[in-house]
């Protein structure tokens, strides 16, 4: 059944006490629907009882499946679909629905009121609290969960946190022996080059030493050399002087005879002389002459 709503048309439907098989299609001529706003009928029935049931909308028409309590009252009915969205409402103009007597059923219906929106509200909100009770179930047992996580956590972050403490300590003892290492070591270093420098003075003293005591030995072996080069010319002239004073004897019995004396009680020093000085000897006076005839 379509059914079409104007402002300015006072739309009737027809239809028969309790009579639900006919689907029920309203077009609104002066508003264009949005596609996802919500559908609602409201129906007040000729004992004041009302109807309040959802709709469907596609493709701009607006359906309702009318129940047994929509067409349980003969009468005309006043009508009005309601059109939600984002918390905006617009409302159809009221159209009257003439609902005739139903003579095939056995007994009247019972009128009472109909909700079916709130009836699905309060299905949706009791669906919506079991869910939320399982969400909450869920979230409970995720946040136990998560806190026994967290737990977890702070203890391995305390945990890490005295390892983390400990071995910045050790690193802390490490470095700073390490430092005392490195100063001892640096000191030590300095001892050796003290004393590799006391060294160095003492070997260039010694080498100055050696030096010294070379120039000495080498001043000692000329001076030996020079020794032995006067002991040997004085061994040569002490055996020239022997030569000599060995002839000596010879030649003054030679002369000891000689008559031409050179002075009293003397022999001719002259001629003794003489032969002193062919033989090299050193002239002699006329007492050491005299001198010789003890001989």
């Amino acid at each position: 059944m379509l059914i079409r709503l104007h402002h300015d048309i006072l739309t009737s439907v027809n239809a028969i006490q309790g009579d639900t098989g006919r689907l029920w299609n309203f077009v609104i001529d002066d508003y264009e629907i949005p596609t996802d706003a919500e559908i609602r009928l409201y129906l007040e029935k000729p004992s004041g009882k009302r109807i309040y049931n959802p709709g469907i909308l596609q493709n701009s028409i607006i359906s309702f499946q009318p129940t047994e309590q929509t067409l349980a009252e003969i009468g005309q009915s006043i009508g009005q679909i309601q059109i939600t969205q984002n918390k905006q409402t617009i409302t159809s103009y009221p159209f009257f629905l003439n609902v005739s007597k139903n003579y095939v059923l056995n007994a009247d219906i019972q009128s009472t009121d109909e909700f079916l929106v709130l009836d699905n509200l309060i299905d949706e909100a009791q669906k919506t609290i079991a869910n939320m009770k399982a969400l909450m179930q869920k979230f409970t047992t995720q946040e136990n969960a998560r806190i026994e996580a967290e737990k977890r956590r702070v203890s391995a972050e305390s945990a890490r946190v005295t390892a983390e403490n400990k071995r910045q300590t050790d690193t802390n003892s490490a470095i700073s022996k390490a430092n005392t290492a490195t100063t001892n070591a640096n000191n030590a270093a300095n001892n050796a080059n003290s004393k590799a420098t006391l060294a160095n003075d003492a070997a260039t003293n010694a080498n100055n030493k050696a030096t010294l005591a070379d120039r000495a030995k080498e001043l000692a072996n000329q001076a030996t050399t020079k020794a032995n080069q006067a002991a040997s010319t004085a061994e040569n002239a002490a055996t020239k002087a022997n030569n000599a004073i060995a002839g000596i004897p010879v030649e003054i019995k030679k002369l000891i005879n000689d008559t031409s004396a050179s002075s009293t009680a003397t022999y001719s020093s002259t001629k003794i002389n003489a032969l002193f000085s062919s033989a090299n000897v050193k002239e002699i006076t006329n007492s050491q002459i005299d001198s010789l005839s003890n001989l």
